[in-house]
């Protein structure tokens, strides 16, 4: 005779043994799935700070470089972004008689935004930067000040690899013209021209130009690496 109690008995204990293994059989493939995953996710690669030449880079070299109290005061910061003949050229430049003239009288310069297109290729750049500054009456007098007189430049960077870091070897200001009427030789976004080396705009050739909308330096054409 069979006894119905045991047969329900093994019956109830089938049933969990079965949830139980499907449980753990569950849990199982989805624990191997997310280790699947975790091992298959690919690693992001920090790159070191200046090893590419980015957009980002040549951004942070022209906010160091465009933005000052007064001249000659943000040498240390644009310094580690340029080659130390280049660094030489431009603390050069801007001990000459003519800039230091105006020492004092224009200040609180700063960096606004950048338009930057790079020649990965040839490690160059072209950049058109819009700053603002103030224009003082007598030097430390804020009264009558020109506050936040917008300039503009463009430049062109040429890098060059020192060591691992990619630093601005050469600077050479542009001169936008805008052209009416589009020609042969002229498209219709206009020309660029360097800057003329016989000029005497002395807030031009230090990025500190004392007009608004001003295009480039005019007293150098170009600044470079000296040996």
């Amino acid at each position: 005779m069979i006894d119905t109690f045991k047969v329900k008995i093994l019956k109830g204990v089938g049933i969990a043994i079965v949830v139980v293994l499907i449980f753990v059989i569950g849990f199982g493939v989805g624990h191997i799935g997310k280790s699947t995953q975790k091992v298959s996710a690919p690693k992001t690669k920090k790159v070191a700070e200046g090893t590419e030449l980015t957009q980002d880079y040549i951004r942070k070299f022209l906010i160091a470089y465009y933005t000052k109290k007064d001249l000659e005061e943000n040498r240390s910061r644009y310094k580690p972004f340029m080659t130390d003949g280049l660094y030489t050229s431009v603390v050069n430049m801007e001990n000459e008689p003519v800039n230091q003239t105006y020492k004092g009288y224009v200040v609180d310069q700063a960096f606004k935004s950048a338009d930057i297109f790079i020649d990965e290729k040839n490690n160059t750049a072209i950049a058109t930067i819009n700053y603002t500054n103030t224009l003082l009456k007598n030097k430390g007098d804020y009264k009558d000040a020109q506050k936040n007189v917008a300039s503009k430049n463009t430049l062109r960077l040429t890098f060059t690899k020192d060591g691992k870091k990619f630093k601005v070897n050469n600077m050479s200001y542009l001169i936008v013209t805008d052209s009416a009427n589009v020609t042969d030789t002229t498209n219709s976004y206009g020309t660029l021209e360097s800057a003329s080396s016989s000029g005497s705009n002395t807030s031009a050739s230090t990025g500190t130009s004392g007009s608004g909308n001003a295009t480039s330096p005019t007293s150098t054409d170009s600044l470079n690496s000296e040996e």
